[in-house]
């Protein structure tokens, strides 16, 4: 097996790749363009977006991910909060506080925006898929790696102690509410109303609504193979990653 890395190679990466090794795949590390005699190679690609798509096209790989409008389509149990998915040029008719984000990549910044009117203009497309949602206050947020329908493995990457600024990516939260995550992602990967792609990371984050209790929710669904691993168990991610990158017949 044989896994293709960006060649920005830190944080995550080397980990990832040392892992790999470990359990006897070969690393590929150089750069953007593939050696001929690698090519068709069975493996899998980790890195930014654009270059995993680069590199599959290459290898004559499948990248699968869950759809751009996935998040819109889940059941309202799951997300407690309302969901559209449109275009940039729709959202910026918007006239009221709105969460909004690209639904493919990062071309402009995903956040709260007071209207549609604050949107990026003239350096964005029109036509950009984007997922609007209402503003919901998380207090805490969690990334889950998945293969086959269950969570492989999963941490804390955000949490936020009482009166105090969230912490992001401490290694002493990651294991907060794991077993609470855990149940909200069994029984949302068991309902067959939701699709789901081989290999996906699903966020989950902990909100309160209203006079509502705290209560578990899906924050958004990223590509496996460009998805920062933050505490997560790194034979376990490539587990998820490798579900995600099948070789086109």
């Amino acid at each position: 097996m044989l896994l293709i890395v960006t060649p920005n190679y830190k944080g995550e990466v080397p980990v990832l790749a040392k892992t790999a090794s470990a359990l006897g795949w070969d690393i590929y590390n150089r750069g953007w363009r593939i050696p001929v005699h690698l090519l068709r190679s069975p493996g899998a690609v980790y890195g930014e977006q654009f270059f995993c798509e680069v590199i599959a096209e290459q290898m004559n790989w499948n990248l699968l991910s869950n759809p751009l409008d996935w998040l819109a389509k889940l059941p309202e149990e799951y997300v407690n909060r309302k969901i559209t998915f449109t275009t940039l040029a729709e959202a910026r008719k918007i006239n009221e506080k709105k969460f909004i984000k690209p639904a493919d990549d990062k071309c402009f910044p995903a956040q709260v925006y007071e209207s549609g009117n604050d949107l990026p203009k003239h350096v964005v497309l029109d036509n950009t898929p984007t997922l609007v949602s209402d503003v919901v206050n998380f207090t805490s947020e969690y990334r889950c790696f998945i293969k086959d329908r269950k969570v492989t493995t999963a941490c804390c990457y955000l949490y936020k102690h009482y009166g105090k600024e969230p912490e992001i990516n401490n290694p002493a939260n990651y294991y907060q509410n794991n077993d609470l995550v855990l149940e909200f992602m069994t029984k949302l990967l068991a309902d067959e109303r939701v699709e789901c792609a081989p290999g996906s990371v699903i966020d989950v984050g902990r909100c309160k609504k209203d006079d509502e209790a705290l209560k578990f929710v899906v924050l958004e669904t990223n590509p496996v193979y460009a998805s920062g691993t933050y505490g997560c168990e790194m034979v376990a991610v490539l587990d998820a990653i490798n579900a995600a990158c099948v070789p086109n017949k």
